[in-house]
Parts: structure tokens; C-alpha cells; sequence
């Protein structure tokens, strides 16, 4: 079993295994570009984030653009609290889409105030054009 099979089966034990007789192991990406630590947040598994963290780059973004905080920031807060730390919470995914944005899209309101005190105020407001189908973002004026 791989480190991606590990994850997605939310088999602990094996992850453990994988990361003892290979520590780079986390740092592989499959064909989405996405690194297992990105699985995990995807998933909101704490316990799997914590075990690899230490060994992950936490600012890798997958082929879209995302980072592990944006993954965990669509309603997985216990995830964002750990990556918070080690994160770009300013990063954009490739529609432009911070974590902030990731947050707000998935309702999940402890993410938004976890996020939000490590954000411009002014991007609070912006919506990504791309996600508007080239549409001009509405004026605040």
C-alpha cells in the first residue's frame, strides 16, 4: 500500500509503517499534483495532519493551484488550526481563491474566523473572476 492509499483508506497504522521506513514518502505527489498531507486536509483528518506535517511542505500546491490550507479551510477547522502556523494564508489557487474564499464557500464560520485575522479586510470582499465566469466583480462603491 502506498502513502495516497494509506490516507484515502484512513488506515493509521499503515501510515505509520510508510513514514518509519520512508520519511520522504510525503513529500511524493500523485497525478493531481496533490501531496498526501493535501489527502488528509481534504478528508479532515487531524490525527493523519499532525503525523505529516513535520514532513510535508505545507506551502506545495497541487496542479490547480491548491494548497493544503485551502483543502482543509472547506470546513475541516481542527486541520487549519495546525497548518495556520506554517501557511501562506494569502496564497491564491489558480481561480484566484485564498483559504479565506475556500472558507466562506463551504459555510463553515470557525474556518472564517480562524482565517480571517491573517487577511487583508479588503479581500474580503473580492470575488475571484474566474468564479464569476469572467464577469467584473461587483463594485463596493
Amino acid at each position: 500500500m502506498d502513502i495516497f492509499t494509506a490516507v484515502e483508506r484512513k488506515n493509521l497504522r499503515e501510515l505509520q509503517r510508510i513514514l518509519k521506513s520512508d520519511p520522504t514518502a510525503p513529500r511524493r505527489t500523485d497525478c493531481w499534483g496533490r501531496t498526501a498531507l493535501m489527502l488528509a486536509c481534504v478528508e479532515g483528518e487531524e490525527e493523519f495532519v499532525r503525523l505529516l506535517l513535520p514532513l510535508s511542505d505545507p506551502q506545495a500546491s497541487d496542479r490547480d493551484g491548491e494548497t493544503a490550507l485551502m483543502l482543509a479551510s472547506f470546513g475541516h477547522p481542527s486541520c487549519v488550526e495546525l497548518l495556520l502556523p506554517v501557511s501562506d494564508p494569502h496564497a491564491q489557487d489558480g481561480d484566484g481563491w485564498t483559504a479565506l474564499m475556500w472558507a466562506a464557500s463551504s459555510g463553515s464560520q470557525t474556518c472564517i474566523d480562524m482565517l480571517l485575522p491573517h487577511t487583508d479586510a479588503g479581500t474580503v470582499f473580492m470575488v475571484p473572476r474566474k468564479a464569476l465566469n469572467d464577469r467584473p466583480a461587483p463594485s463596493l462603491d
